[in-house]
């Protein structure tokens, strides 16, 4: 301990102003770093410590006037040291300062105290969170619990972590029960004819492994092909999921993948019950087709009876009379064109379509349509070129449906390309995993791509080109005639019996489709 023997000076008044160091032992110096003090008043030692420091003059001062003993703790802030003081009175206005340097554990305890301060300030902020996390909670709970939709919630490896209300009452699993099970052996999915979805064609599977929302195509209205231009991966077809017991149900899936920090951590699935859907879906296409072959008839006889009419086989014909013909002509061929349409639509959605697979070349298919196509294409005067890659083998397809395809998209081109414009026809031969228009190609494949140089359809409306019915406002405009199906019925095709189709545009300087079909061909099931 350091040791200092004083002399308290008072004023008139009896107030402590300073004080006389008479003594320090050795460790005075290295304590207080004060060298030579013996002798010298504090105020000369350390200027400023009446006003830093007064409470060490009014203690001394108690102390050397009393004779009572006082212990303290004090901060000289001339010194920027602590010291603990046992101050003693050996005989009137004398006393002995006894000390010891405590500026190490100050800082100590004054680290803790911060310590606990911030500690307790983690403590609180932890139980808002906490509050705040509740809340969250709370509200999601109760909007899962609002939710009409099945909601199931998985972790990267398909793992269930949540169940609604909705979901357990449509799969007839308690979320307790549910929850730590895989969902791909929980609840198994089957397509119309009863065959077991394999894990990996799953539509949580595809998200997962994607990163990308995943839906399944569940009637065939309008919105059935909306999103098919997104991010949104769409999966032809009607998916059952099987119950508890057993028993099955057409669901409508739509699947989201659960991000963080760019990685997939999980998927969020919401399904519903689609039986009222597709039932209603399946009476409205029966009355179309029902209808369009009730038409078909009448329609075809006014078609004969104008070109009887035009042969002259009920005598001649004045000019009005003829007019009047080819026009009566002309809109029986529009009619008939829109049911052949309507009923090809029917016959697609309701899989009575008669499959007939066999080796087709590519190439000659379309040299088949290009030549029923020149004529029109020698009247606008368009400037046409097909280019056809040498390496293209025969692949396994339906030549009808290939021909409805071509003729589809290239009709449009011929249609909306201005006289004097540009069609493009190219095929080629793809490997898988290379790119096409930025697309990744997932098989081995044959691309067929037409770019012309027509109105190109508007930005706003490209997501719903697909569309049943839907013609774009720049081509309604033109006047053009058109059904609006012939796009729907493409799509229908590509994504019933294997493959993709796609485009690019821009308003008034064109539009380019792109058509993949696999090589080895992967035909679904045409009740799809």
């Amino acid at each position: 301990d350091g040791i200092a023997y004083c002399q308290m000076i008072f004023d008139a008044n009896g107030r402590p102003i300073d004080f006389t160091y008479l003594r320090a032992n050795k460790n005075f110096e290295p304590l207080t770093g004060l060298k030579d003090v013996v002798g010298k008043n504090v105020t000369q030692i350390i200027p400023g410590i009446t006003t830093s420091n007064p409470e060490l003059f009014e203690i001394y001062g108690r102390v050397a006037s009393t004779g009572i003993p006082e212990d303290f703790e004090i901060h000289v802030d001339s010194l920027d040291r602590w010291f603990f003081v046992s101050a003693y009175s050996i005989k009137k206005n004398f006393f002995v300062a006894v000390f010891q340097n405590i500026t190490e554990r100050k800082l100590m305890e004054k680290k803790i105290e911060d310590a606990k301060i911030a500690a307790r300030n983690v403590f609180e902020d932890l139980q808002a969170e906490q509050k705040e996390l509740a809340l969250t909670r709370a509200h999601t709970e109760a909007i899962l619990a609002s939710i009409g939709e099945g909601v199931i919630t998985v972790d990267l490896l398909g793992t269930i972590t949540r169940m609604n209300q909705a979901a357990q009452l449509l799969l007839g699993w308690k979320e307790e029960d549910a929850i730590g099970k895989l969902l791909f052996d929980l609840v198994p999915i089957e397509n119309e004819k009863g065959k077991l979805i394999e894990h990996a064609d799953r539509p949580t599977s595809i998200a997962l492994l994607a990163g990308t929302s995943t839906t399944t195509t569940t009637t065939t209205t309008d919105e059935a092909w909306r999103g098919s231009l997104s991010m949104i991966k769409t999966i032809p077809g009607v998916y059952y999921y099987i119950r508890k017991d057993k028993t099955r149900f057409p669901a409508g899936i739509s699947v989201t993948p659960v991000i963080s920090e760019n990685t997939v951590v999980g998927a969020v699935e919401l399904f519903r019950d689609i039986t009222k859907e597709r039932e209603i879906d399946k009476v409205k296409t029966e009355f179309v087709s029902l209808a369009s072959h009730q038409l078909l008839g009448p329609i075809t006889a006014i078609k004969w009876h104008s070109e009887m009419l035009l042969s002259g086989n009920a005598g001649p014909l004045s000019a009005r009379q003829r007019n009047f013909c080819e026009e009566m002509l002309q809109s029986s061929k529009e009619m008939i064109d829109l049911v052949d349409a309507l009923l090809n639509v029917s016959r697609l959605e309701l899989g009575a379509l008669d499959l007939k697979l066999e080796p087709t070349d590519v190439v000659a298919v379309i040299n088949q349509i290009i030549t029923v196509q020149k004529g029109e294409i020698a009247r606008k005067n368009i400037s046409f070129t097909i280019r056809v890659a040498d390496d293209l083998p025969v692949i396994l397809a339906d030549q009808n449906l290939l021909r409805s395809v071509v003729i589809n998209i290239l009709s449009n081109a011929l249609k909306y390309t201005p006289p004097k414009g540009t069609i493009e026809c190219s095929v080629r031969r793809v490997k898988v995993g290379e790119r096409v228009d930025g697309r990744k190609i997932n098989e081995d494949s044959i691309i067929i791509k037409i770019a012309d140089t027509g109105c190109g359809i508007p930005a706003h409306q490209q997501d719903k080109i697909f569309s049943k019915l839907f013609r774009a406002d720049n081509v309604r405009m033109l006047n053009s005639g058109g059904t609006g199906l012939g796009l729907y019925i493409v799509k229908l095709i590509m994504d019933r019996f294997g493959g993709l189709v796609w485009f690019e545009s821009q308003e008034q300087k064109g539009t380019t489709f792109f058509v993949s079909i696999p090589l080895v061909h992967k035909i679904l099931d045409v009740s799809l």
